[in-house]
């Protein structure tokens, strides 16, 4: 069971919005850790933004160890909170507010890995170190709108004191400069349409960054290794990931769908202007969100990932297994489709020892991928046989039908060997 970590004097005093109602309404009514069908007919942008299996693409992807312990500050209701529980040793989660908090702990009770504090991260003694520590939006929040990037530094320096030597700080946060706020979708902070680009002019609780504004920030707390990640449409429903190693190419229309919970600002739509950012070579500054794996310490420069050059496919009948990766084998793209249903649901990821693996998101999926890695080798069983006719037509035509004989070398190194026989000595 999960534990939750609660003073209740101090839960009982904290304001609860209609929107948390209206969301731990679900939770209560049937405990699941899938809501996806009982939310499909709400237009409540803030339920499907706590609920949704979507919000799992985030890291659905990304290879957490199996032995790893997770520190998730600032978790809601727990969107990304399952998932963590399902591929790391122990979970440890916090929310501010009580009554998520509780939620958390109601939704996900069954995972005896999970211990939930409500309260202020900084205020909680958790007498351990972590190998990842998330926040997903929160950092935006941190410093009530401040401008001053050495708030944000400070504040994420405290942060890194709860990671292990080698520990990961996984971030997510808005670009201000975001192409789709270009186009008019309004900001998430204030809820005026180009606030961002103008740098807040009237104030907000909040405040997102470019990704220079990023980079400083995160040198400044002592992270200067960092590798940036691309989640479109943004970091809160992703369907792409993409990276410095790995960017879109021009077909990037064809490829997503991006949503808006208010079309009314909007001057232009962001799916026509993605060639000419892409063409231009300038994705990461228009990005709409960033996914940052920041780590302490001097980095390695990488090299760029030439496409086309796959060297294998792999398909995971086992989830973690399909995403456990070494620094050799790192992930530089992911397409997650969590929209088709836990039997069909995959992270496909290409890694930079050009590797592919499809892995199913769900236990349901293990036997449809198994089914389509059957199909697969059925399929190359039968090219093989047909260039083995071919290979066999081609002998007939160069010895004039005399009898021979012909080896091939299978895809398991195994040499086969067939006699060729005289036409007048063959069956039929």
């Amino acid at each position: 069971m999960a534990t939750l970590h609660i003073d209740k004097n101090l839960a009982s005093i904290q304001s609860i919005t209609e929107n948390d109602r209206i969301i731990y309404s679900y939770l209560e009514s049937e405990a699941k850790d899938y809501y996806d069908d009982s939310i499909a007919d709400d237009p409540n942008f803030q339920v499907w933004y706590q609920l949704s299996s979507l919000r799992t693409g985030l890291l659905s992807w990304y290879p957490f160890p199996e032995n790893a312990e997770v520190l998730e500050i600032g978790a809601g209701f727990g969107a990304l909170t399952g998932l963590l529980c399902a591929r790391c040793a122990h979970v440890t989660a916090t929310e501010r507010s009580g009554f998520r908090a509780s939620a958390i702990a109601k939704r996900w009770s069954t995972w005896k890995n999970l211990d939930v504090y409500a309260g202020e991260w900084s205020e909680i003694i958790f007498n351990k170190e972590f190998d990842h520590i998330i926040l997903t939006g929160i950092m935006e929040r941190a410093c009530q709108g401040s401008k001053d990037r050495n708030d944000y530094a400070s504040y994420l320096k405290k942060i890194s004191r709860l990671l292990k030597p080698d520990g990961k700080l996984l971030l997510a946060v808005d670009n201000r400069l975001g192409l789709k706020y270009f186009c008019g979708a309004k900001e998430s902070h204030g809820g005026k349409a180009f606030e961002g680009i103008a740098h807040y002019p009237y104030g907000t609780s909040g405040y997102s960054f470019s990704r220079e504004e990023l980079k400083e920030i995160l040198n400044r707390a002592g992270f200067t290794r960092q590798e940036f990640y691309y989640p479109l449409p943004d970091y809160k429903l992703p369907q792409l990931i993409y990276s410095d190693r790995y960017l879109p190419e021009k077909n990037l229309k064809e490829r997503l769908i991006p949503y808006y919970p208010d079309h009314n600002s909007l001057v232009a739509g962001e799916l026509e202007l993605y060639q000419d950012v892409v063409e231009n070579g300038v994705f990461p500054f228009f990005a709409n969100s960033f996914f940052i794996e920041c780590r302490r310490g001097q980095g390695t420069p990488h090299s760029a990932f030439g496409k086309g050059q796959v060297t294998a496919s792999v398909f995971c009948c086992d989830e973690e297994s399909g995403l456990q990766s070494s620094e050799d084998s790192r992930v530089i793209y992911a397409a997650v489709s969590t929209d088709r249903g836990r039997k069909r649901s995959y992270a496909t990821t290409i890694h930079t020892n050009k590797i592919v693996k499809k892995t199913p998101l769900f236990p349901e999926g293990k036997a449809n991928a198994r089914n389509l890695y059957s199909n697969i080798e059925e399929l190359k069983l039968r090219a093989s046989l047909h260039s083995l006719a071919d290979l066999i037509q081609l002998y007939q035509r160069n010895h004039k039908g005399r009898p021979g004989k012909i080896s091939v070398h299978t895809r398991s190194n195994i040499r086969l060997y067939f006699k060729i026989l005289p036409p007048s000595s063959r069956i039929g």
